[in-house]
């Protein structure tokens, strides 16, 4: 596959109405989408069941954790794909069902319920799962961050009446867990994050928001909102997102595979004051709608997850 050296975006979509599922790619130089082969005997997947994870650079998708809605039989199996050969293939069973999914591996955990793992795994550089330690508590639902060395996760409140969310760390140099240093990440963030030029930046899903790209200053512990050089397009993207990014781009897919891409750049303390934007925190955004050909079969598709790979 070449189109000129620009990333290409995969998305798995799913519609809940029809109960179908697509591995769709854009290929973001001729801005024109293409289909990749099915996974090998997914016609029943349970999309909530499985977690994706990239590794750009060598162009490959892992999908981890198949389950199946017909007979809802958990599948520990990961599935590969190659952009090299178009193709998938299957890998090493896991010892759990339920993935976290991160840049630098994958951390799993298992419970009987299927949806709050209680212990882990890494899927390292060799292709091996590796057992680390427990974190001693359920998780739940999450958000996944990787900045550096450590794996940031955050755990959505089961009931927002009665809970808040909160934020964890794993190192994965000395493969520890433990709360982030951060007061305000401890709490945990809302909305879909990224890290982008070793910033952790967070998409926020409310449209009552007067800037919705905020990224976190490590020096006020706080997030601050990014300039916008013009508004996110709310009215072509909308939710439910899903979020990748490459070098200073964010790419943002939601409902019914719309696309919109953010060019993040840094911003002179001088252009800060100018702004007069007291928030900001030396980073602005320009918004751009991907204009690709739209294809009615992807109307009503909620993107699972998305991600950037390189030829």
């Amino acid at each position: 596959m070449e189109n000129g050296g620009f990333p290409w975006l995969f998305v798995y979509a799913f519609n809940e109405f029809t109960r179908k599922y697509h591995w769709q790619m854009l290929d973001l130089n001729h801005s024109t989408w293409h289909a990749i082969p099915e996974m090998p005997s997914m016609h029943h997947l349970c999309p909530d069941g499985l977690r994706c994870v990239s590794i750009p650079k060598e162009g490959t998708i892992f999908v981890c954790g198949v389950v199946f809605t017909v007979f809802d039989i958990p599948l520990n199996l990961v599935m590969k794909y190659e952009m090299s050969t178009n193709s998938w293939s299957t890998m090493l069973k896991m010892n759990t069902l339920i993935p976290f999914s991160a840049e630098s591996g994958v951390i799993g955990g298992n419970s009987p319920n299927l949806f709050e793992p209680n212990f882990y795994i890494v899927l390292d550089v060799e292709g091996k799962w590796q057992p680390i330690r427990n974190l001693g508590e359920k998780i739940g639902l999450y958000d996944v961050a990787v900045m550096e060395d450590m794996i940031l996760i955050k755990r959505a409140p089961a009931s927002p009446n009665y809970d808040v969310p909160k934020g964890y760390v794993f190192y994965t140099r000395t493969h520890i867990w433990g709360y982030y240093f951060s007061l305000n990440l401890r709490k945990g963030w809302i909305g879909s994050s990224i890290v982008v030029l070793g910033h952790l930046f967070v998409l926020s899903e409310a449209v009552s928001e007067r800037t919705r790209l905020k990224v976190f200053d490590e020096k006020t512990d706080s997030l601050k909102d990014v300039i916008e050089k013009n508004p996110f397009p709310d009215h072509v993207i909308c939710r439910p997102f899903s979020i990748s990014c490459c070098d200073d781009m964010i790419f943002v897919v939601g409902l019914d595979l719309r696309v919109a891409v953010g060019n993040i750049g840094k911003i002179s303390q001088d252009q800060d004051q100018v702004s007069n934007c007291d928030q900001s925190c030396g980073f602005s955004v320009n918004w751009e709608v991907v204009d690709a050909p739209r294809n009615s079969d992807f109307l009503g598709f909620k993107p699972y997850n998305s991600h950037i790979l390189l030829n």
